[in-house]
């Protein structure tokens, strides 16, 4: 059993879509993966989003990943990656350039010059 320790870095908390994002990473791997969420003494079964948004977890709780399994160690390597560099890029969909292309401004916003992002 290998274990990786983090604190929540969501603003907004494990809500549905970063958990969705942390399921799909959790589901790749033939290994058991528990969330828990130590603030609130909460487990749950990491390839399932109900259950990582039934933890309750808050920005900063102190929370781990226990994994089990024949890929354990492949597992924690990536999941470990996951969770320091891209987490939290889950909580916010950033729209492509083909989107902000495909939905241009409405005139009356144009005419201020906006600087888009």
């Amino acid at each position: 059993m290998l274990t990786i320790q983090f604190l929540c870095p969501l603003p907004n908390g494990l809500h549905a879509r970063p958990a969705w994002e942390l399921k799909e990473q959790c589901s790749q791997w033939q290994s058991e993966v528990v969330f828990i969420n130590h603030r609130q003494n909460a487990r749950a079964d990491a390839k399932s989003s109900l259950a990582l948004i039934g933890t309750g977890t808050l920005f900063n709780d102190s929370c781990s990943l226990t994994i089990t399994g024949r890929n354990e160690e492949q597992a924690r390597r990536a999941l470990e990656e996951y969770l320091q560099h891209r987490f939290i890029d889950s909580d916010s969909v950033q729209p492509t350039p083909a989107e902000l292309a495909a939905h241009p401004l409405p005139r009356s916003l144009i005419r201020l010059n906006p600087d888009l992002l």
